[in-house]
């Protein structure tokens, strides 16, 4: 194979890691992993205080 074939697989190969990471990172936000982060319940809360 040449060298451009092997630049171009990597590039796929990283590219799609990073998709991957970033819908992991995603779902994680959304709780779908156990308990959602505390932070992200705690800026809904202050959204709702701010409307009442």
């Amino acid at each position: 194979m040449h060298q451009s074939t092997w630049v171009v697989l990597l590039l796929l190969m990283f590219g799609e890691i990073a998709i991957l990471a970033f819908g992991g990172f995603i779902l994680w936000l959304a709780g779908e992993f156990g308990d959602a982060p505390k932070w992200t319940r705690l800026r809904s809360l202050r959204k709702r205080r701010r409307a009442q």
